[in-house]
């Protein structure tokens, strides 16, 4: 099997540093076997170009989780290669198969340039990217332990953000770092009311100011779905800001209210999108965006075609602002309350003209229940005034 037929793959310049995205290309052909010789050929491929990796996002049926996981270490065992931190994701695809895997790893090019792994619980939980110019901390996979009734609600929520604040100091970074958040939120239509009184707690705590008009409140994804044994899985980003670079402005969408939530429903507490300004690119953080307008209201409900179209137009006003497109993101999600809904979507791409976009489709509920579909990612684009 060539490789370079079945991984996704893009890097970016950063400093003394080379950093890669590298996706995993599956279809509704593929048998558990054919997907593992896939994902070897991926290993293989960042074991030959030296690529650290960063950290590891699969999306995958519930039902296979030991399977995959044993299948995973194996081969990063048989390869003597360190296991990065993983955040595994329910999500089943629109054909009922693995519906994505994703890296992100860097080559480091001098001495000055390290990729380490934080470990606890004896797992590795995080991973610091850091050069003389920048410092950032990956968390990927962070779960919440269940209460002694077994179920997991505001008090768990609360904890599990005091344990990420401990993770986060204990590596040198500080709350108001944080850049970057997803999360997957279990019977979300019941959970995130109780989930954001303990985000927003903690921002308060921590004097992250969660107002819409907040330069650095971080971007971020909440949507429906599950890890193994919790109800809840959080992955971040940070960015150390007493660093040189980068520069952080954050993005408004004219299309679409701010959720300072005040006005919106569940009270969230996110930026629309964030962009991060390096020296060589620019990096777009773009939040979970849905068919929501003006006013915060859902619009065009039981309307699935629609609802997916204002979504993308949603998108492309951040796009637009930051200088980016759809072909620059280099990590998107999209999940569909149905599977019959992606067609919609196909269709929606090709009466707007978009070309290019790769990404991973999953099922999955929004944090409304009239929302039938929502759109995140990573766009990554090189700055048209650098100088090399």
């Amino acid at each position: 099997m060539n490789i370079l037929n079945c991984v996704k793959t893009k890097s970016f310049r950063l400093y003394n540093s080379i950093k890669y995205y590298i996706q995993l290309d599956y279809n509704e052909n593929d048998s558990l076997e054919s997907i593992f010789e896939k994902y070897r050929g991926a290993l293989e491929l960042m074991k030959g170009k030296n690529i650290q990796i960063l950290f590891e996002k699969i999306f995958c049926p519930l039902s296979s989780y030991h399977v995959v996981i044993a299948r995973r270490e194996s081969l990063f065992v048989e390869m003597n290669m360190d296991i990065p931190p993983l955040s595994f994701i329910e999500g089943k695809s629109v054909d009922n198969n693995i519906a994505g895997v994703l890296f992100c790893g860097v080559i480091c090019l001098s001495d000055d340039v390290s990729v380490s792994y934080y470990k606890k619980y004896g797992k590795t939980l995080g991973s610091v990217y850091e050069s003389p110019f920048f410092r950032y901390l990956y968390l990927y996979g962070l779960q919440a332990k269940k209460g002694s009734d077994g179920k997991i609600n505001y008090p768990q929520f609360k904890e599990l953000f005091q344990e990420i604040g401990n993770i986060i100091v204990e590596n040198g970074f500080l709350p108001k770092d944080i850049l970057r958040t997803w999360i997957y939120l279990d019977d979300i239509n019941n959970n995130y009311g109780s989930f954001n009184q303990a985000r927003r707690e903690y921002f308060e705590e921590n004097n992250i100011q969660y107002s819409a008009h907040d330069n650095e409140l971080p971007a971020s994804t909440c949507i429906g779905g599950s890890s193994f044994d919790s109800s809840i899985l959080i992955n971040l980003v940070c960015v150390d800001k007493k660093t040189a670079s980068p520069k952080i402005k954050r993005i408004y969408n004219q299309f679409q209210n701010e959720a300072e939530g005040e006005a919106y429903l569940f009270r969230p507490t996110f930026s629309r999108a964030l962009l991060v300004e390096e020296a060589e690119f620019s990096e777009l953080q773009v939040s979970g965006t849905a068919s929501i307008n003006e006013k915060g209201e859902t619009v065009f409900l039981q309307q699935p075609y629609e609802q997916i179209r204002k979504t993308i137009l949603n998108v492309a006003d951040l796009l637009k602002q930051a200088k980016h497109d759809f072909s620059d993101f280099c990590e998107a999600t999209c999940f569909f309350k149905k599977p019959e809904y992606y067609n919609d979507y196909l269709e929606v791409l090709k009466e707007l003209n978009i070309t290019g976009l790769s990404g991973t489709c999953v099922i999955g509920d929004v944090c409304r229940d009239d929302l039938l579909f929502e759109f995140d990612g990573v766009s990554i684009k090189k700055r048209e005034n650098h100088r090399p």
